[in-house]
């Protein structure tokens, strides 16, 4: 009898012991912001026949080394010539480079000094954009929401925007855009932050702009060819641009260009080689 209930006991259990028990439910992980290192790991090295462009402002003249109205360039306390906007108080564009460049990184270093508040609060880095319409690739970071983002601006196209963990006032953070084909990166502080398809357009200039609340400085600006595998390669010699072709939409370009105003007649013209645009008018024009 003893041995009967103990055997049935023991079936009981081992018919519990296989049941399904009741799934406890698992809270999905709220995304967390991507890290960034504090510190600019060390600049990534380019063979000196890869540059395309660069600018270090070491001149320390503005008239030589910009053309942007209400920027300056000024000596930090290391000695180092920097680029910046102490108003803030317009948005400018800084414009660089030629529209055949195609396959190319372009990459600067760029640090915040105060900022507004979410729309002023944003710096952009694009590569291959058409002149005057901001047409193009670009990558943004907004000093105020900590978004970064890289997109196309028309017809637009998102391709991820993501949060950083964090980022400061008075740090410098080495922005770069490298364009292969159809293929987009955009690292901060040489980390990969965004990788896309991206067929939009085949070629264009480069640029920096800066929102109009954010007083911040530029520095050390380049750009290097790259080949079909997103290695730097060899430039070929129409496209290199002297370090002087720093501005407002300086005339790296070789037609006569025209602008229209709103009721869609002719505002101006210029010419190739205008080293100066001051309120939207040439100055100082080659031949």
């Amino acid at each position: 009898m003893f041995r009967s209930q103990f055997l049935l006991a023991l079936v009981v259990i081992l018919i519990t012991s296989c049941s399904p028990a009741t799934a406890t439910p698992v809270a999905s992980p709220s995304p967390t912001p991507t890290p960034l290192p504090l510190e600019q790991s060390e600049s990534f090295e380019v063979a000196a026949d890869a540059i395309l462009f660069f600018q270090d402002f070491e001149s320390g003249d503005p008239a030589v080394v910009s053309t942007i109205p209400k920027w300056q360039v000024t000596t930090e306390a290391d000695g180092n010539h920097v680029l910046c906007n102490p108003n803030a108080d317009e948005f400018y564009p800084a414009a660089f480079g030629r529209g055949t460049w195609t396959d190319y990184a372009v990459e600067a270093r760029v640090k915040s000094l105060e900022h507004g508040k979410l729309d002023d609060a944003y710096v952009t880095l694009f590569a291959r954009m058409e002149p005057y319409t901001n047409i193009g690739y670009s990558a943004i970071v907004n000093f105020d929401t900590l978004m970064y983002d890289l997109q196309f601006s028309e017809p637009y196209e998102g391709y991820r925007h993501r949060k950083l963990a964090s980022i400061r006032d008075g740090e410098w953070y080495q922005l770069r855009l490298e364009l292969t084909g159809n293929h987009i990166k955009f690292f901060i502080n040489n980390e990969l932050m965004i990788s896309a398809n991206a067929s939009h357009r085949a070629n264009g200039s480069a640029s920096i702009v800066s929102s109009k609340g954010l007083k911040m400085c530029v520095d050390d600006v380049r750009v290097w060819a790259l080949d079909s595998e997103g290695q730097p390669a060899t430039a070929k010699l129409p496209d290199i641009v002297s370090y002087a072709s720093f501005g407002v939409y300086e005339a790296a370009y070789p037609t006569v260009m025209a602008n229209r105003n709103f009721v869609g007649t002719p505002a101006f013209e210029y010419k190739s080689n205008c080293r100066i645009l001051l309120n939207w008018r040439p100055v100082s024009c080659g031949t």
